[in-house]
């Protein structure tokens, strides 16, 4: 049996969640649909749903059988997680974690989709985590966050949230400019920024910072949503120059 991968362990932690789930026709279904192999008995005393020892077999059988690691690991998550529902899949990754599933072959589905949306690379690496592990919710608000922090990073100001968002953004106060600052255009655009900055803070970083997140959900969609419009505005920032922070250089020297 593969000693990379405890697949005992999974079988039996698996098959303990889905045991009323999922009928044995069922899982025999996707046994041989996925796995591919010889089912064989392996009788464990532990075990008492005849579910959970349908599981346990399978996958013991796929952990007797003649392949590749990542092969025999890649085919654990695909049937694992296809027997899972909705409410199932955190706990079901958790489990394949702990059970020595390479994350490049566990997260690599949700690693592929946030690969291809060229999220701006600080949105990317604070929602990295949590989107992998398909805690949408978490991603955007540590996004959120990261975001909150860059802004004060650049400005120099104490403030956080949405006061921050007003001051730093604001056109009367002259902070951050990333226009030329010449036109009403300009200026509306500053404001447009400004709000969006305002709206990520006010609807979006305190509704999961002050209340559980399973009172907030939020699906993947959603979840790449936000990430791009944080993409965005990280990058205005990288573009914006602090004025003020200029104007009392030039005051000094």
């Amino acid at each position: 049996m593969d000693t990379k991968i405890n697949i005992q362990r999974i079988a039996i932690e698996i098959g303990e969640i889905v045991k009323w789930t999922r009928s044995i026709n069922e899982i025999n279904r996707l046994g041989q649909a996925i796995l591919r192999v010889v089912k064989e008995n392996f009788p464990n005393t532990a075990i008492t749903s005849s579910r959970q020892q349908e599981i346990y077999n399978w996958l013991c059988s796929l952990g007797n059988s003649d392949m590749l690691s990542d092969e025999r690991s890649k085919l654990v998550v695909e049937f694992c997680l296809s027997i899972a529902n909705e409410e199932q899949r955190s706990a079901f990754i958790g489990v394949l974690e702990m059970g020595g599933i390479p994350p490049n072959i566990l997260f690599k589905e949700q690693m592929a989709i946030l690969d291809r949306e060229n999220l701006h690379q600080e949105v990317y690496k604070h929602a990295k985590s949590s989107f992998q592990h398909e805690k949408y919710a978490h991603a955007v608000l540590e996004a959120c966050k990261a975001y909150d922090k860059a802004v004060q990073a650049k400005t120099g100001l104490s403030k956080s949230g949405r006061g921050l968002m007003q001051e730093a953004w604001s056109w009367k106060a002259c902070i951050l400019r990333v226009t030329t600052g010449v036109s009403d255009s300009d200026e509306n655009f500053h404001e447009g920024l400004k709000l969006f900055s305002e709206g990520v803070m006010t609807g979006v970083r305190n509704i999961p910072a002050h209340e559980p997140i399973l009172s907030w959900p939020i699906d993947k969609q959603d979840c790449i949503d936000y990430l791009h419009l944080l993409s965005l505005l990280f990058r205005k920032l990288d573009k914006s120059t602090n004025v003020k922070a200029l104007q009392n250089a030039g005051a000094g020297s």
